[in-house]
């Protein structure tokens, strides 16, 4: 591999939402290296493409040969699809786009397919991803956890090459074993690999022996084990023991790394304040709250890009006037975010807590907190 750089494309099948197609991207992008993720809410003419019309169900037979066990027609759930149908849709983003060949495209389509897999990968590095049913028959837990690791697992195995090797092999797992690798012929079998986030011997020598850049597998640990950390959740949030710390990275999000890179979702406001204070752990007391004005509307702008200077100064002076500002109504709506995200126990380590007279901090050790802006 000549570049130690991937770009890999999201994009979404029209009855996927470009809600869910934005948590799959967010949660990708929190985890940093050569493999780069784009998120692209783009919109397939049904003219074009005449399998995107649920009105056509009934009547929709396979425009290709290829796909030759179907699955059982099932007018709620939508005829399945032919693979070439699903990769039809990445051809026309490249060339509408102008993709390069060496980019990946994954297609997430709540659209079944014609042998009922949960993902694959073409010769032409176009996947597609299943994202419908997770919740309902395997997991109990948002479904971008397993799309987001079906995402990496298809890059994973195209740069490996493994269709290039005939039949059987070392490297695609017929029989369960905790692996990337694993084939889930029983799709309830998937669950082991999510809960194992590894990688086996004999794959990791076929990684080895393929020269993929240590960066970039380096980078697939980090998210298959943050993926595993996320989706158990409350399992990792109970068997927790510390230390408990916090990441602002550089695009201003709050991610806690004992837990996957889980993001802390605070409104901009909020957010601006609360990085003010990870950025003073000794504490501000509340009288002392002016003297941080240009450094608390800074951070606010940065991360606000829609807010004009006024409302920046309006916002920022309303909440840091010592005798009639908002500080202790901001702060309470911080701790109840924090503690509706994180639960009671666990949330006592990122508020802000303090009492009148007092400096005002968050309790978490400055070792353990890492400020990347």
């Amino acid at each position: 591999m000549k570049s130690n750089k991937i770009k890999i494309h999201l994009i979404r099948s029209p009855e996927y939402s470009s809600e869910d197609l934005t948590e799959v991207y967010e949660l990708l992008n929190s985890f940093k290296g050569p493999m780069n993720f784009e998120m692209n809410d783009h919109e397939f003419n049904k003219k074009d493409f005449y399998f995107l019309n649920y009105d056509l169900y009934p009547r929709h037979n396979f425009k290709f040969d290829s796909d030759k066990k179907k699955k059982e027609f099932i007018k709620e759930l939508g005829y399945p699809l032919s693979f070439e149908e699903l990769f039809s849709l990445c051809d026309s983003f490249r060339k509408e786009n102008l993709i390069g060949k060496n980019d990946f495209v994954v297609l997430i389509t709540k659209r079944f397919n014609s042998l009922n897999w949960f993902s694959h990968c073409n010769n032409k590095k176009n996947v597609f991803i299943h994202a419908a049913e997770w919740e309902k028959f395997y997991i109990k837990a948002h479904h971008k956890y397993p799309v987001a690791y079906q995402v990496v697992e298809n890059v994973l195995q195209n740069l490996m090459d493994i269709e290039s090797l005939d039949g059987y092999n070392d490297f695609v797992h017929y029989h369960v074993r905790g692996c990337i690798n694993d084939f889930c012929k029983d799709k309830r079998e998937v669950i082991l690999k999510l809960r194992t986030a590894d990688i086996c011997g004999s794959c990791m020598k076929r990684i080895l022996n393929m020269n993929i850049p240590n960066s970039l597998i380096d980078q697939v640990f980090q998210i298959l084990e943050g993926l595993r950390a996320q989706f158990l959740f409350n399992k990792a949030i109970k068997r927790f023991t510390g230390p408990y710390g916090l990441i602002v990275n550089d695009d201003y999000k709050l991610l806690m790394p004992h837990l996957g890179n889980t993001e802390l979702k605070l409104e901009p406001l909020f957010k601006a304040l609360y990085i003010l204070f990870l950025k003073n752990p000794d504490g501000i007391r509340l009288n002392d709250l002016y003297n941080y004005k240009e450094e608390l509307k800074n951070i606010y702008k940065r991360i606000n890009l829609n807010v004009t200077p006024e409302e920046i100064n309006n916002r920022i002076i309303d909440m840091i006037n010592p005798v009639e500002g908002s500080f202790n109504e901001k702060k309470s709506k911080i701790n109840r975010r924090i503690k509706d995200q994180l639960g009671k126990t666990e949330s006592e380590h990122f508020k802000i807590s303090g009492n009148r007279g007092m400096p005002f901090k968050i309790n978490l050790s400055p070792a353990n907190i890492d400020i990347r802006i």
